[in-house]
């Protein structure tokens, strides 16, 4: 949650090259190194500063959902919920243009990876390359 001085933050959608650039700017910052985000790319903004996003990108044999970035708090806490937040309007954005699964991928061992494992341990990984670990997320009918 964030605290008094802390601004809720604010999710949407992508639409301009402006948008673009900045979530690639985002990952690089984060370690993330990317050419190019699609649609749908999620920004979350706090203010006018954009302090997460998660993308969706072409590879060379699958369309995947990520790399997916995240400022932490000035405090320094993580954004779990905020995270969670942009996922979720993530899926709802797949939902509404009729997509019923997709691919997404965290690397071995990060928190994303760890997360997986403890909320859905069933979604065990179907394919690794490298140190990324893939999955496939069903969305239901919702």
């Amino acid at each position: 949650m964030p605290s008094q001085n802390e601004q809720k933050p604010q999710y949407r959608l992508a639409k301009s090259d402006a948008d673009y650039q900045a979530a690639l700017a985002l990952f690089e910052e984060h370690g993330f190194f990317t050419d190019k985000a699609n649609f749908p790319t999620v920004l979350c903004y706090e203010g006018d500063r954009l302090i997460g996003a998660l993308a969706t990108q072409q590879l060379p044999d699958m369309i995947v959902a990520g790399p997916m970035a995240m400022e932490p708090y000035p405090s320094g806490r993580n954004r779990v919920a905020d995270a969670l937040a942009m996922c979720e309007f993530y899926e709802s954005t797949m939902r509404s243009i009729g997509i019923r699964s997709f691919i997404f991928y965290a690397e071995e061992g990060s928190p994303m990876a760890n997360a997986v494992a403890w909320y859905t341990p069933e979604n065990k990984p179907y394919a690794k390359e490298g140190s990324k670990l893939f999955f496939v997320r069903h969305i239901d009918g919702r």
